[in-house]
C-alpha cells in the first residue's frame, strides 16, 4: 500500500526503523519494492533484495517503466531506451497486441529494473550513492519527500558511514548538508578550538589547516572558493590534522623538533620523521595520518582506554597472528571504542591493554561487534 499509493516518505521510516532496530549482520529483503526509481533510496537505507512482480503487473496494465518513473506505453511519441526489446521494437511497441504486447513490456521492465540494479553497484562501488539517490528522488515531488525523510536519519546513516572514501562530494541540493560524510565532519570539527576560520560550505566554519583534509578539500560546492594562503606552519598544520583525526590532544604529541618533508610533485606534506625514524605518514589521496610506532605508543599513553583502541579477545593464537601483521576479524574483537570510524586508524590491544599493532578499521564498531564473519582490521 505504501508504495502503491506513492508514500515514499513513510516506507523510508519503515525500513529506517527496522534497520536500527536490528543487528547490523541481518539480511534485509524488501518484498513487494519492485519500482527502479526507488532501488538506490532501499539500498542507501540498507536493503540488500527486492522481490516484486511489478514488472510483469505492469506489463499486463501497459504500463512502461523507466527509472523515473512509469508510464503508459498508448501515451508515448518517442522511446529512448536501448534495451534490446527498445531497439527492436523502437515506438511500434504500443502497436503489438494481446499476449506479444504483454510479454514484449514485461521483459523491458525486466531490463531496466537489471540496468538500475548496475547502476546502484556501479555507484556504491565509485562511492557515488548519495548523489544516486539524490538524482533519482528528483524524478517526482514525493520522491522528494523520501529524500527529505531520509535525511532525518543521517545521524544513524553516519554511525556506519566510512569516515573517508576515494571520492568527491558533489553538491546536489538541500541535502548535501545533511549527508553522513557532512555529518561525521561537523562533529569532528568540534575538537578543534579557537585559531581562525574560514566559511565552506556545507560544514560551516573550518580551521584553513583542514582545507587538504577529508571531506573538506574533496568538496565541490559552488560557492567555496579555492583562494586561500595557508598562514599556519607545517608543524601547526599537522597538529591541527592530528586533534581532527584522533581528538584533542593528538596534536600536542607531535614534539617540536618533528621535521616535516613534503612531496617534490605536489608541494604537500608527505612524511614526518622525529630523530630521524619515521613518525607517521600522510596519505596522499585524503590527508589522513597514519602513525608509526613512536606516534601509536604516544597516542596509546595519552589517550584513556577504550579510546582509539580495538581489544582483541584473550586468545594466544590470535594475538600471535596480528603480531605478525595478519588481518583482525570481527568475531576475534571484544571491544571497540565506539567514537570511532570505518576507516578509521586504530590502536589494537590485547585484554590487559597492551598495544600489539596499528591499522585501518573495516567496519563501524556497531557492525563489529554484529558480525560474526569479515575483516574487522587491516593491520599496518
Amino acid at each position: 500500500p505504501l508504495m502503491e499509493s506513492y508514500r515514499f516518505a513513510e516506507l523510508v521510516d519503515v525500513i529506517a526503523t527496522v534497520k536500527q532496530n536490528i543487528p547490523t549482520d541481518r539480511i534485509v529483503h524488501a518484498f513487494g519494492l519492485g519500482h527502479p526509481m526507488l532501488f538506490a533510496l532501499a539500498v542507501a537505507l540498507g536493503c540488500d533484495f527486492f522481490d516484486s512482480a511489478s514488472y510483469a503487473l505492469f506489463a499486463k496494465a501497459g504500463r512502461y517503466m523507466t527509472v523515473e518513473g512509469t508510464k503508459k506505453i498508448d501515451e508515448l511519441d518517442y522511446i529512448s531506451c536501448t534495451c534490446p526489446v527498445c531497439v527492436e521494437h523502437g515506438i511500434r511497441l504500443k502497436k503489438l497486441y494481446g499476449e506479444d504486447k504483454t510479454r514484449a513490456l514485461a521483459l523491458h521492465n525486466l531490463y531496466v529494473c537489471f540496468s538500475e540494479i548496475e547502476a546502484v553497484k556501479q555507484s556504491i562501488r565509485d562511492g557515488r550513492l548519495w548523489e544516486h539517490v539524490a538524482l533519482r528522488c528528483r524524478s517526482h515531488p514525493e520522491m522528494m519527500r523520501a529524500l527529505t525523510a531520509l535525511t532525518k536519519h543521517s545521524d544513524w546513516i553516519a554511525t556506519l558511514d566510512a569516515v573517508t572514501k576515494n571520492s568527491a562530494i558533489y553538491y546536489t541540493g538541500f541535502e548535501t548538508a545533511l549527508r553522513p560524510e557532512v555529518v561525521n565532519a561537523k562533529k569532528r570539527l568540534e575538537r578543534i578550538e579557537g585559531g581562525m576560520r574560514i566559511p565552506l560550505k556545507p560544514y560551516g566554519e573550518v580551521p584553513p589547516g583542514l582545507l587538504e583534509f577529508y571531506p573538506f578539500g574533496q568538496t565541490l560546492h559552488p560557492e567555496n572558493t579555492s583562494e586561500y594562503t595557508f598562514k599556519e606552519t607545517a608543524l601547526e598544520k599537522l597538529r591541527m590534522m592530528a586533534d581532527y583525526q584522533f581528538g584533542k590532544g593528538a596534536g600536542a604529541l607531535i614534539p617540536d623538533n618533528a621535521i616535516v618533508k613534503k612531496s617534490r610533485n605536489t608541494g604537500r606534506m608527505r612524511w614526518v620523521y622525529v630523530n630521524k625514524e619515521m613518525f607517521l605518514t600522510i596519505r596522499a589521496s585524503d590527508h589522513f595520518l597514519l602513525p608509526k610506532e613512536g606516534y601509536m605508543k604516544l597516542l596509546h599513553e595519552n589517550f584513556k582506554y577504550p579510546r582509539l583502541r580495538v581489544v582483541l579477545e584473550d586468545d594466544g593464537e590470535v594475538l600471535a597472528c596480528v603480531k605478525e601483521g595478519k588481518s583482525v576479524f570481527a568475531k576475534f574483537v571484544k571491544e571497540v571504542d565506539p567514537e570511532l570510524k570505518a576507516g578509521d586508524e586504530c590502536l589494537i590491544v590485547d585484554h590487559l591493554d597492551n598495544l600489539i599493532r596499528g591499522g585501518t578499521l573495516h567496519m563501524s564498531p556497531k557492525e563489529i561487534k554484529d558480525f560474526t564473519k569479515g575483516m574487522a582490521v587491516r593491520v599496518r
